[in-house]
C-alpha cells in the first residue's frame, strides 16, 4: 500500500528546511548546485534526492522553451511513469506535492513545463529565470491560471 511521503510533521519540517537552503539560489539552466545555480526541474529533483524520496534523477534532454513547441509534457510524463509519485487534483495540494505549471498563458493547449514544490497553505517554491529560487503563492492569480496538474510523492508501506 502507498501513502503520502510527507505525512508527518517531521518530514514536512525537513522539506521546508531543505527548500529554505535553496532560496536565493540563482537560476541556471540544467544546473543543480545550491547557492550557485538551478532550474525548476533540477531544484525539485535536488530537494527530493536530498530527502530520500527519489534515488536518482535522469531527466533526459530538455529545453527551457519546450512547453511552447511540444504537444506533450516531458515533465508530466516523468511524474506519471514514476512509482514515487501519484497524480492528484491540484486543488488538494499539500506540503511536498509537485505543482506543474504551463510555461506561458499563450500555449494552447496549456503544456506543463514548469515545476514547483508545494509548501502547504497555497505557498510554493520554485526556480525562475531572472529571479532564482523563491517563495510564491497560489493566491497570485497568474500562478493559479497557469497551474495544470500536481503530483504527490508516495512511499510503499508494509
Amino acid at each position: 500500500m502507498k501513502q503520502p511521503y510527507f505525512s508527518t510533521p517531521e518530514r514536512i519540517a525537513a522539506l521546508r528546511a531543505e527548500v529554505g537552503r535553496w532560496i536565493g539560489t540563482p537560476f541556471a539552466a540544467h544546473a543543480n548546485i545550491c547557492g550557485a545555480g538551478v532550474d525548476c526541474v533540477q531544484f525539485a529533483a535536488a530537494v527530493f534526492l536530498k530527502l530520500g524520496i527519489i534515488k536518482s534523477f535522469e531527466p533526459g534532454r530538455y529545453t527551457l522553451d519546450g512547453g511552447l513547441h511540444s504537444k506533450t509534457s516531458a515533465l508530466v510524463t516523468w511524474f506519471e511513469t514514476s512509482v514515487d509519485f501519484m497524480a492528484i487534483d491540484p486543488a488538494t495540494a499539500v506540503a511536498g506535492d509537485i505543482l506543474c505549471f504551463a510555461s506561458t498563458k499563450y500555449a494552447r493547449p496549456a503544456i506543463a513545463h514548469h515545476a514547483a514544490i508545494s509548501l502547504g497553505n497555497r505557498g510554493f517554491a520554485h526556480a525562475m529565470p531572472r529571479y532564482g529560487v523563491q517563495y510564491r503563492s497560489l493566491s497570485d492569480p497568474v500562478w493559479t491560471r497557469l497551474l495544470t496538474c500536481a503530483f504527490r510523492p508516495v512511499e510503499e508501506v508494509l
